[in-house]
């Protein structure tokens, strides 16, 4: 089923069933599937209590892919808001404005009151540029209902679907070589395999940028992309962005053949060969 639906809308119907499984009145239909809502709703909200609550889940109220509402009988409420993305990513401060516009219509609750949750299933994982916002990944969701797995055909197979995802994520460890024709992810600008992008991702997570470096360097210090070419174009992962002067920048690549290269980048139309030539001789002297 999860092989063929794979959109992001697809996703917010599946997270949205489960959610409403949640509610306290359905604990009679189906007890255990009642306590896979009950552990998804707590993992979202790092260990809340649902109990006894009635859970209302809409989608797209303000945009926003889900809105599930909580409420207890002595009139409590709680809110929780996922913005769920499968392969795509946040995109014009879409979870600032999105943040603000749950908030003014729930106006008359705290903001203890509100949870957020960017829900990221696929690839890249990255985690939310907008503060107050929760990462939570395939693996957190893997977690809250693998003990309930089998209490519905339907979350078997979305659990079964998601562990294959996330164990093709991390075959990199046992693997020689990344597979080039099947498993993979679509990008912006070509498909990767997974278990690079699982590979490179343990690489970042792994390299601490240089504290003095700015914000913005920081954050760019590593990056995992996808280079397009004639021949079909590479996957690649860089770090160590450093600038060399007359706007050259030396750079590690790590590429999908797990092959390692020292890079001189250069985005200045007007420099000259002779130029570059000095830079590169400079480079073998000191490596030399």
């Amino acid at each position: 089923l999860f092989q063929y639906g794979t959109s992001e809308l697809s996703q917010d119907a599946f997270l949205s069933w489960l959610a409403h499984w949640g509610d306290q009145g359905l604990s009679k239909i189906n007890n255990d599937m009642h306590k896979a809502g009950q552990s998804f709703l707590r993992m979202l909200t790092n260990g809340r209590d649902f109990k006894g609550a009635t859970i209302n889940v809409a989608q797209q109220i303000a945009k926003v892919d889900i809105v599930i509402e909580a409420e207890w009988p002595d009139g409590k409420k709680h809110i929780i808001v996922i913005e769920d993305k499968t392969y795509s990513s946040e995109h014009s401060n879409q979870l600032q404005r999105y943040k603000k516009d749950i908030k003014d219509k729930y106006k008359e609750l705290s903001s203890e009151s509100f949870t957020f949750i960017y829900l990221k299933t696929g690839e890249p994982i990255m985690p939310p540029s907008s503060d107050g916002w929760v990462l939570k990944t395939r693996k957190d969701l893997l977690s809250c209902i693998e003990n309930y797995n089998n209490a519905h055909p339907v979350l078997a197979e979305f659990y079964q679907y998601m562990k294959q995802r996330e164990e093709d994520f991390n075959s990199w460890e046992t693997s020689k070589a990344f597979p080039t024709t099947n498993k993979l992810f679509q990008t912006e600008n070509g498909k990767i395999p997974i278990a690079c992008w699982g590979f490179y991702t343990k690489l970042k997570a792994s390299i601490n940028p240089p504290k003095h470096l700015s914000a913005e360097e920081q954050s760019s210090f590593t990056r995992m992309s996808y280079v397009s070419n004639a021949r079909g174009g590479f996957a690649c992962f860089t770090t160590g962005w450093t600038p060399l002067g007359k706007d050259f920048y030396t750079f590690m690549q790590i590429s999908q053949e797990r092959d390692a290269y020292l890079r001189i980048a250069n985005w200045n139309e007007k420099i000259t060969k002779e130029e570059v030539s000095a830079i590169v001789e400079e480079l073998k002297e000191q490596f030399s």
